[in-house]
């Protein structure tokens, strides 16, 4: 019981369950004895377009443009050790393509880039890349919108892989998104 009080948070994912894999594992048994004691956190709050953590706080950018440095540090009031996810929103149009990338990735960083739809995270993803090419982390994706429909606003989540923190210095660990037609 004192064990479970201990990490028994409850944490609600963003995206439906079936789009999501997660493994639990529960044990019955005494408390494990306290680990090692956690490096001190980091003091920068985030990069420049923080808060973009969902979905509904994404940050509007622009076709085209070199957005960076970002970081995988989570801003206050988030616990230390966190994972961050960054989320953009990106205008797109019919009958056009479109490729977004992370650039300049940073030794201790494995950026993974999925594009939803309008609807964000409430429904499958448009598409998705871990690593563009062998030998590299960078990611790299490319999606063809319809020909018929109305422009909308693609949304872009770009998170290091099992949403790990970075090892530190975690401010010196960067990387670059650049979304072109």
């Amino acid at each position: 019981r004192d064990a479970i009080e201990t990490i028994g948070e409850a944490h609600l994912a963003e995206a439906r369950p079936e789009f999501q894999t997660y493994r639990l594992l529960i044990s019955v048994g005494p408390a494990p004895p306290a680990g090692p004691v956690p490096p001190p956190a980091s003091s920068h709050q985030g990069d420049a377009w923080e808060n973009n953590y969902d979905a509904d706080h994404a940050t509007p950018i622009a076709l085209g443009e070199d957005l960076g440095p970002l970081t995988f540090v989570c801003p206050p009031p988030h616990a230390a050790g966190c994972g961050d996810n960054d989320f953009f929103r990106v205008p797109v149009k019919p009958g056009r393509c479109y490729q977004a990338e992370t650039l300049a990735v940073s030794a201790g960083l494995d950026p993974n880039l999925i594009v939803y739809g309008p609807a964000g995270l409430a429904a499958p993803p448009w598409t998705g890349n871990d690593d563009a090419d062998p030998g590299t982390l960078a990611s790299q994706a490319t999606w063809c919108m319809p020909a018929d429909g109305a422009p909308v606003d693609a949304v872009l989540v770009v998170g290091n892989v099992g949403n790990r923190p970075p090892p530190e210095p975690m401010m010196a660990r960067t990387y670059t998104l650049r979304v072109t037609m």
